[in-house]
Formats: C-alpha cells, sequence, structure tokens
C-alpha cells in the first residue's frame, strides 16, 4: 500500500472515489432509462438504457435544456415541466410518444431530487419501453 493510501486522509479520499464509482455503476446498469434534471430543466445525467429507448446519444444531451434535448418527445417534456413545476413526484404513469413512425408507451415515475438537508436539486424519471409488453398483452 502506498504512503498515501495508509494515511486516513487517503483512505477515505480512496473510498468516496470508490463509492462514486459503485453507485455511478449502479445507475449505469439499472434496466430501465433514467435522467436527471437540475432546477434549471438541464440534463444532468443519463444512463445508456435511457439513450436506447429515446434513440438519442446519452452524452451529446447532456448540459443542455430538456426541451431541447426530448424534443422529438413533447409528452416526455410535459411530464418533466409537471414534475419541475409541481415539486410533485408521479408513481407509474404511462405516456405515449413516437420514434419515427413507430408509437411508443413509456411507463414512468418521476422524483424529487433533495440533498440530505431538504434542498430541491431537480427532478429524475426513471422509464421504460413498455410497447412490446403491452402488445403482447392484448
Amino acid at each position: 500500500m502506498n504512503a498515501f493510501l495508509s494515511s486516513p486522509r487517503g483512505l477515505l479520499e480512496s473510498r468516496v472515489t470508490d463509492e462514486a464509482v459503485y453507485y455511478r455503476s449502479i445507475l449505469d446498469n439499472l434496466s430501465g432509462g433514467l435522467l436527471s434534471l437540475d432546477l434549471g430543466g438541464r440534463v444532468v445525467y443519463g444512463n445508456q438504457t435511457a439513450g436506447r429507448i429515446l434513440h438519442i446519444p446519452v452524452g451529446a444531451v447532456l448540459g443542455k435544456p430538456y426541451e431541447e434535448a426530448l424534443s422529438p418527445y413533447p409528452a416526455l417534456c410535459a411530464v418533466l415541466k409537471d414534475a419541475l413545476d409541481s415539486q410533485k413526484a408521479v408513481v407509474r404513469a404511462e405516456v405515449e410518444a413516437t420514434h419515427g413512425d413507430a408509437r411508443m408507451v413509456i411507463g414512468y415515475s418521476t422524483l424529487q431530487l433533495r440533498s440530505a438537508a431538504g434542498e430541491r436539486l431537480g427532478v429524475g424519471i426513471i422509464f421504460q419501453d413498455l410497447t412490446m409488453v403491452l402488445r403482447e398483452k392484448k
């Protein structure tokens, strides 16, 4: 073990870095899409599943206003606007969207992101493409 890691400060910094990597890995590996916005409506985070479901390059939309980043999905934009404006979470709802000429049904929940002290940080949305699941039920 090097001298930095054997010091209390080094161990703490290493643990914090390891925890950040660990938690980021959880978000990156969710089976559903996840997007988060800051209070100004800018996309702060998106996992790769979100990119696959919405057919967007997640890295290209980071830092952009959600209205611009998700412009092909006006119904999803309306959900995010409501989450930002109402400060309320939605549990298990559905919205219809279109990609090209294909109709999609997106199941979603929104969440209000808050610090440990209760300060509002932004909103998040967790979602899945339910199109095939609903089609099979018919």
